[in-house]
């Protein structure tokens, strides 16, 4: 009896239609799951991102807590030097220390003193020969 089931007409015809719905089925999921690996392969990378900018962070972190970053800022932000130790100041083309900001360019009143300065002292020293 089972034999003359899986031999009929309508079984078979059964089996081709619930294969055929499978099928559909399956490749109606196939953009969905191309859209999703493609975000999977997205997050793994943002991840991978991530756990790199973490570990740089956390080099940074023990740099910031080492001596020499503590002799490096007293250095700079204190002038301190060893006993012995010759200090050399860089200046680049406008006269300012390399490291340090832009510095404001000083006011005409400022230049103008300086400048009376600088003359005034002249005049003394032609009375002085």
């Amino acid at each position: 009896m089972f034999k003359e089931v899986l031999q009929s007409r309508f079984t078979t015809v059964l089996l081709a239609f619930a294969i055929i719905f499978f099928a559909a089925s399956l490749i109606k999921t196939i953009p969905d799951f191309s859209i999703v690996l493609k975000e999977n392969n997205s997050l793994n990378q943002k991840i991978a991102e991530s756990q790199k900018e973490k570990s740089e962070l956390e080099n940074s972190a023990d740099f910031f807590k080492s001596a020499a970053y503590l002799e490096q800022q007293v250095r700079l932000k204190l002038n301190y030097k060893k006993p012995g130790e010759n200090v050399v100041y860089i200046y680049s083309n406008n006269s300012q220390p390399a490291g340090d900001a832009q510095a404001p360019a000083p006011s005409i009143w400022v230049k103008a003193v300086v400048n009376l300065e600088i003359w005034w002292q002249d005049l003394l020293g032609m009375f002085k020969k």
